[in-house]
């Protein structure tokens, strides 16, 4: 009875595991620093989704596009959702709705 040569056995890539923790921790719009968290998940999810083209012997790839899509959804939606909630607080303390949109645009044109 001849031995059967054992397969090698196939690891889950690290950089996909990152990038999905980082697109999950990117959707939660409280942390101050959730547009370089998203960019972070963005970044890891290419660089492992060719790190497994390239390595027959690792999996990850649905890991890493689900990373990849949290994080492009992280980094479209947040600031949508923070801008929101700033326009929300600003009408509840008595300013008109006008009145909020001048001053966010005159914050924005101080930012250029």
């Amino acid at each position: 009875m001849a031995n059967a040569p054992n397969p090698t056995p196939r690891t889950t890539n690290i950089l996909g595991i990152i990038s999905l923790i980082c697109g999950l921790l990117g959707l939660v719009g409280g942390l101050p620093s959730a547009g370089i968290i998203n960019i972070a998940a963005i970044v890891m999810g290419h660089m492992a989704r060719s790190q497994i083209r390239q390595n027959p012997n690792e999996d990850g790839a649905g890991i890493a596009l689900a990373g990849l899509i949290m994080g492009y959804i992280g980094l479209l939606v947040v600031p949508l959702i923070m801008l929101a909630a700033v326009v929300i607080v600003m009408i509840l303390y008595g300013m008109s709705f006008e009145a909020v949109i001048n001053e966010l645009f005159r914050w924005l044109l101080s930012l250029l």
